[in-house]
């Protein structure tokens, strides 16, 4: 009885041993997978982290480049909006800013099914609409929003080639800087411009806009997402306004046609201790909002001038 007893023990013995080994195993090994995680998640941010200081430095670099050693000491933080407008800086300088631009594009580009979530686009009846809309976020800035509403009889490949034949503003707007070679052309549009234009007083203002529009074609629809910065000159100087504009052009219900969705987001963009009246910047901010609505009537004219042009060029007379 006491030999079995013994051995009983001797056993159980052996397998809390073997049972403390396991466990000492299962912990060392999961030890070992929370440091790999954790040092690869730190090689991770090291290499994201080296890149932004090298594109940092690169943007610092272009812009010493672009005012002598000695501005820069008495340079003071009033003055440090300049440096960082594209009326400062040269050809070079622009393609950083618009690098990062077009990255804000694509990250647009995702959120397109949340803005057009309100909208039941294929049974509202054409058409614009225009509100002041507040973020959900808290401390956002309250922006404006427009909504525009048409269609066109031809099909959706139609109808977005000859969108994207008039995205590049070609013959709308003269006093222009392509930058062709930052992304593909087939898809993406990148261009700097000047508009000048008279208000209802008679003054001649100028607005200087960094554009960049990109398309998406998918299967059964195509998609334009967009964002233009807009820089007041003369009396506009120190203002600034950030448009991010989507469109969406998808059969109707009918298939016969093409049923075409804009919504157009602007939000005034503040820097620093710039002292903008504010008369002055309601003025710049309402004529922004204007040219929304001019821009929207132009583009469904064009749309539907280009693709009747198109059809008639077809037809042999």
């Amino acid at each position: 009885m006491a030999k079995e007893l013994a051995s009983r023990l001797a056993r159980l013995q052996e397998e809390n041993e073997l049972k403390k080994q396991r466990c000492d195993t299962n912990l060392a090994r999961a030890l070992a997978l929370v440091q790999r995680d954790h040092l690869r998640r730190s090689k991770e941010d090291q290499t994201n982290l080296v890149a932004a200081v090298s594109n940092q430095a690169a943007y610092l670099s272009i812009l010493r480049g672009l005012f002598p050693a000695s501005d820069s000491i008495t340079m003071k933080h009033e003055t440090s909006f300049s440096i960082a407008s594209s009326l400062q800086v040269n050809m070079k300088a622009n393609r950083v800013l618009f690098g990062e631009h077009l990255r804000q594009v694509i990250a647009a580009h995702d959120q397109v099914d949340d803005v057009f979530r309100e909208y039941d686009v294929l049974a509202m009846p054409d058409g614009m609409a225009c509100s002041m809309r507040t973020p959900y976020t808290t401390g956002g800035t309250e922006y404006f929003q427009h909504f525009n509403k048409f269609s066109q009889p031809f099909s959706v490949k139609q109808t977005q080639q000859a969108w994207w034949r008039l995205a590049s503003l070609s013959g709308v707007i003269e006093n222009r800087e392509n930058y062709d070679d930052i992304a593909d052309p087939n898809d993406t549009v990148i261009l700097r411009v000047r508009l000048v234009r008279k208000l209802v007083t008679g003054a001649e203002i100028s607005i200087i806009q960094r554009y960049i529009c990109r398309r998406v074609v998918e299967e059964n629809r195509a998609l334009l997402t967009w964002k233009t910065f807009s820089e007041g000159e003369g009396i506009f100087a120190g203002m600034q306004l950030e448009e991010t504009g989507w469109a969406c052009l998808q059969p109707s219900m009918d298939g016969d046609s093409t049923v075409i969705g804009v919504c157009v987001r602007q939000s005034p963009m503040r820097f620093g201790n710039l002292r903008v009246q504010q008369t002055e910047n309601q003025e710049f901010c309402d004529f922004m909002h204007n040219l929304v609505k001019e821009n929207a009537q132009l583009m469904t004219n064009l749309i539907s001038k280009t693709l009747m042009d198109d059809t008639l060029a077809d037809i042999d007379i």
